[in-house]
């Protein structure tokens, strides 16, 4: 009789046990369902949208969804101003000097696109986001024959001085057929307001900026005009350059 006793007293304790795993493991599972990755701090997340694949660790899947596609209509903007300011054809041929990651350059007509950039790491996002263009790692302008349009944008503040950039802008009138287009380029007579608006933001010596007088590009031709949009924190105090060739 009291072996009978503990046998069923073993076969109860089996069964608690399995009723308590059991239960456990429905927990974990429902757990896991309810588990947001969105909220992940260390989540990096595979974007796959119109700008190409990216790789971001931001923490917040909506928030890194938010920042993309404003990068996105950004791009787009710009690109469609080059494309209008340029009356830019399907069949022009178009270099991006310092293309970055070709977001603008995916949004430009015409079908003979060309990418230089000085990094590399920027380049293998801009075989993704625009692959029928050629890409090419410098930060000069080799003559690789006649391109009928270059365009730049927000590029000129990073170069390391006047005399580099006025070797760059000899090299964009040996290879541009029909026409070059810069914007975003730092204006050395708003430097003080511009370097103030850096400092609000914490971005003062991050790199330091270049700022061109106006005469270096009016001496060789250019048309010199206020930027003609405001999508960026400096806009305000830049200035864009024209020349048909």
């Amino acid at each position: 009789m009291a072996n009978k006793r503990k046998r069923e007293q073993k076969n109860y304790s089996r069964e608690a046990v399995s009723f308590i795993l059991i239960a456990l493991a429905i927990i974990l599972f429902l757990s896991l369902l309810s588990y947001d990755r969105a909220d992940d701090p260390n989540l990096q997340i595979e974007v796959l949208n119109e700008l190409g694949r990216t790789k971001i660790r931001l923490g917040n899947y909506h928030n890194a969804i938010e920042i993309l596609q404003e990068s996105a209509n950004k791009a787009k903007i710009i690109g469609n101003y080059f494309n209008n300011k340029l009356q830019i054809k399907e069949n022009d041929s178009v270099l991006d000097y310092g293309c970055g990651t070709a977001l603008v350059l995916s949004y430009i007509n015409s079908r003979h696109k060309f990418g230089i950039d000085i990094s590399y790491s920027m380049l293998n996002e801009a075989y993704a986001n625009e692959p029928r263009a050629l890409y090419l790692q410098s930060d000069r302008v080799p003559y690789i024959g006649h391109i009928d349009y270059i365009i730049s944008n927000g590029v000129f503040q990073y170069l390391p001085s006047l005399l580099f950039a006025q070797n760059v802008l000899f090299q964009m009138n040996a290879v541009a057929r029909k026409g070059i287009l810069i914007t975003g380029i730092p204006n050395e007579k708003q430097k003080e307001q511009r370097e103030k608006k850096r400092d609000e933001l914490g971005k003062k010596k991050h790199p330091p900026h270049l700022y061109y007088p106006e005469y270096i590009f009016r001496q060789m031709g250019y048309e010199v005009f206020p930027n003609e949009f405001q999508l960026y924190n400096y806009n305000e105090f830049e200035f864009g350059v024209l020349k048909r060739t």
